[in-house]
């Protein structure tokens, strides 16, 4: 919760530390979903490459540390990022009656992804965006560890460079 300061908690591991953060932490106009937290995992040397991971249905970040841990002996600084991603895709795409419609479940995941008002099948906030919030947290770790290169993932106009990042997922993640 922001208001007591209690807006990360710090663990240390063998060969880095884990850090989960709440999302409304990272940005006030973080409201959806602001309590559910994101899982920050650094090793103690790093590579220039970030591994963002994306939960599937109703996925909890905090249930990937095995994930986050192959990742951390690899040297990957690892993100596995809160977002809005229940229901899933396909409650979006649902039809009482004849087909779905055959654009629906790329404009929903592009929506997801950008916040832009891509879905007729969706409703959602922009702050509830995955890129929103990946900004808002790389910006926040910066701040967090100035000296964490962090800075490393966001372009010289602020912007994710998604050219160092790699991406997984689960299901719709």
């Amino acid at each position: 919760d922001p208001a007591t300061g209690e807006c990360y908690l710090a663990e240390q591991l063998k060969g880095g530390i884990q850090l989960s953060i709440n999302a409304n932490c990272t940005d006030p106009a973080i409201t959806a979903l602001g309590s559910k937290r994101h899982l920050v995992m650094v090793p103690n040397e790093t590579r220039p490459v970030l591994w963002l991971h994306l939960g599937g249905s109703g996925g909890d970040p905090s249930k990937t540390t095995t994930l986050g841990s192959a990742a951390m002996s690899s040297g990957y600084r690892y993100i596995s990022l809160a977002y809005t991603n229940a229901p899933g895709v396909g409650e979006h795409c649902r039809c009482e009656e004849g087909p779905r419609p055959v654009d629906c479940a790329e404009l929903t995941r592009a929506e997801i992804l950008t916040g832009q008002d891509l879905s007729p099948y969706l409703e959602m906030e922009s702050d509830e965006a995955i890129e929103y919030r990946l900004l808002a947290l790389l910006t926040y770790l910066n701040a967090l560890d100035s000296r964490g290169g962090w800075e490393t993932f966001l372009t010289d106009e602020g912007e994710i460079d998604w050219r160092r990042i790699a991406v997984s997922g689960f299901s719709q993640g």
